[in-house]
C-alpha cells in the first residue's frame, strides 16, 4: 500500500515536504536535544550542522518541486488558477509588507511558492490523504520512542520552576519538534488525517498521534484535538442531508472564538499569559493597522528591551499574528482563502467526505492559542498544515460511490460538489 502511494507525484511531495521539515529537527534533537532559548537567542542558536542539513533539504525540496511542476505541467489543472492564486497571493503580501517595513526574507522564502505550485501542477487529491495520516503517526512514533530510549534529549527541558504545574511525571514531550507545545499542534491538526485510515492502520496510528499528544502536556493542542474528534463524532451522527450545514456552522464557531478571544482578553495572564501577548500585539498592531510591521517582527522584537522575556516568538494566536505582521491587508487574503476552503469542505462533508471539514476545524482550533499557519515561517507545520490546506484548496473531488474515477489523474468522471480525502 505504501509503495503504491508512493508512485503518486503528490505523495512524494508530502513526504518530501515533511522530510524537509524533519530531518533538520531530528539533528537538533540528536544533537543539542529539546529545551528552553529564549527568543532573544535567535536562529543562530543552531549549530553549524543543523544549519547546513537545513539548507540540503531546503533545496532539494526547491528540487523536488522544480521537477513535479516540470512533469506535471502538461496536465495541470489550468482551470483552477484562480485557486492557486488565492492560495499564493498571502506569500505576496507578506513579502511586500515585509519589503515596506525594512525587512528583506531569506532565500528560501520561495519555498511556499514552490511547493503551493508543486501541489497544484501534481493535481494534489484525495488519494494523498492517507500518507498524511502516516506521515503525522510517524512523527509521533519518532517522537515517543525518542522520549523513551534518549530522554534528556527527547523531553523538554525548561529553566528552573517553569511549566512545573502542566508536566506529567515523564516529563514534557517535544520529540521530533521543538517543544512541547509545537509536536501538539503539529499532531493535532494531523487527526483528520489519521481518522482518515482504515482498519487496523487507523487504530495502530490513532493509538500513537494520541499517546505522543498526551504526552506533550500541550493544553491548547489537546484543546484543539477535542474540538476536532467532537466534530468528527457529530457529523458522523447527523442525518447525511444536512451535514455540510452542520459542518459550516461548526468551521464558523471555531473561527469565531478564534478571532473575538484575543481581541477581547484584557488580562495579561490570561490563557497561560497568552494574554499578555495579545495585549501587546494589538498595540503593535495599531501603529501599523494596514499593512502590519513585517513577517519578522517578532525576531526584531526579541533584540529590544520589550522582548516579552524572551518568549515572544510568535503572537500566540493565528489573528494577532496576521494583523501583526501583515495587517488588514494579510487577515483579509488568509480569511479568504480559509473561507473558500471552508466551502468546499461544507460541500465535500454534503456529499459524505467529512476530511476536508475537519481539516479546516483543526487548523482554525490550533490557531486559537497557537500560530499553525505561515508562508515564510512555521515551515516546521507544512506538512501537517500547509499540504493538507493545499489537498482542501487545489484538490480534487473524492467520487461518490458508484463513480468511476480517471486512474491517471485521480479526478472523477462528473465532478461533484465539495472535495478532499476519504469518508470518516
Amino acid at each position: 500500500m505504501i509503495a503504491r502511494a508512493l508512485s503518486r507525484r503528490d505523495a512524494l511531495l508530502a513526504v518530501g515536504v515533511w522530510l524537509a521539515a524533519a530531518l533538520p529537527q531530528l539533528a537538533i534533537l540528536l544533537t543539542q536535544g529539546r529545551g528552553f532559548e529564549p527568543a532573544t537567542a535567535g536562529p543562530d542558536a543552531d549549530g553549524a550542522l543543523v544549519q547546513g542539513l537545513t539548507t540540503v533539504c531546503n533545496l532539494g525540496l526547491l528540487a523536488l518541486c522544480a521537477a513535479l511542476v516540470a512533469l506535471g505541467a502538461r496536465e495541470a489543472p489550468w482551470r483552477r488558477w484562480p485557486l492557486l492564486g488565492l492560495l499564493l497571493l498571502p506569500w505576496v503580501v507578506v513579502v511586500a509588507a515585509g519589503f515596506a517595513a525594512g525587512s528583506r526574507p531569506a532565500a528560501m522564502t520561495v519555498l511556499y511558492p514552490a511547493v503551493v505550485t508543486a501541489a497544484w501542477a501534481v493535481r494534489v487529491s484525495w488519494r494523498v490523504v492517507p500518507v498524511l495520516g502516516w506521515l503525522t503517526a510517524g512523527t509521533a512514533a519518532v517522537s515517543l520512542v525518542a522520549g523513551l530510549v534518549i530522554p534528556d534529549l527527547a523531553r523538554y527541558q525548561d529553566y528552573a520552576g517553569a511549566d512545573a504545574d502542566k508536566s506529567g511525571p515523564l516529563g514534557i514531550l517535544a520529540g521530533l519538534l521543538p517543544s512541547g507545545n509545537n509536536l501538539g499542534l503539529a499532531l493535532a491538526v494531523g487527526i483528520p488525517s489519521v481518522l482518515a485510515l482504515r482498519g487496523v492502520s487507523r487504530l495502530v496510528a490513532g493509538t500513537l498521534v494520541l499517546a505522543a499528544l498526551a504526552w506533550s502536556w500541550s493544553r491548547g493542542a489537546w484543546l484543539a484535538a477535542v474540538v476536532v474528534l467532537v466534530a468528527a463524532v457529530v457529523l458522523a451522527l447527523v442525518p447525511a442531508r444536512r451535514r455540510g450545514l452542520v459542518a459550516a456552522l461548526g468551521m464558523a464557531a471555531v473561527a469565531l472564538v478564534a478571532v473575538v478571544l484575543p481581541l477581547v482578553t484584557s488580562s495579561a495572564s490570561a490563557m497561560a499569559n497568552r494574554g499578555g501577548y495579545w495585549v501587546a500585539g494589538r498595540e503593535a498592531w495599531a501603529d501599523a493597522p494596514l499593512v502590519g510591521h513585517g513577517w519578522d517582527y517578532y525576531d526584531r522584537l526579541a533584540t529590544t528591551a520589550d522582548d516579552l522575556g524572551g518568549y515572544a516568538y510568535h503572537a500566540h494566536n493565528q489573528l494577532m499574528q496576521l494583523l501583526v505582521t501583515g495587517g488588514v491587508v494579510l487577515v483579509v487574503v488568509v480569511t479568504a482563502l480559509l473561507v473558500v476552503g471552508a466551502v468546499r469542505a461544507a460541500r465535500a462533508a454534503g456529499v459524505g467526505d467529512v476530511w476536508p471539514a475537519l481539516t479546516v476545524t483543526a487548523v482554525l482550533a490550533a490557531g486559537i492559542v497557537e500560530v499553525p499557519f505561515g508562508v515564510v515561517d512555521r515551515t516546521m507545520f507544512w506538512p501537517y498544515v500547509l499540504v493538507p490546506l493545499c489537498v482542501v484548496l487545489l484538490g480534487a473531488p473524492r467520487p461518490v460511490d458508484g463513480e468511476r474515477v480517471d486512474a491517471r489523474a485521480g479526478v472523477p468522471d462528473a465532478a461533484v460538489a465539495g472535495q478532499g480525502g476519504p469518508r470518516a
